[in-house]
């Protein structure tokens, strides 16, 4: 039985359309031992609760 090809990663990256690289990208995270989905990042100058004056 012959070993599979590796495929690289960014060759992999280029296959997937921009919607699923978000839905499926991961991060690793070395205090949890490995990689896991994103959580939504916030975006800088949008407040984090409406505020009422």
């Amino acid at each position: 039985m012959p070993f599979r090809p590796i495929i690289p990663q960014d060759e992999l990256r280029k296959a997937l359309s921009p919607d699923d690289l978000e839905t499926y990208g991961t991060d690793y995270q070395a205090s949890r031992g490995g990689h896991f989905a994103t959580e939504p990042r916030p975006v800088p100058g949008t407040p984090k609760q409406d505020r009422e004056s």
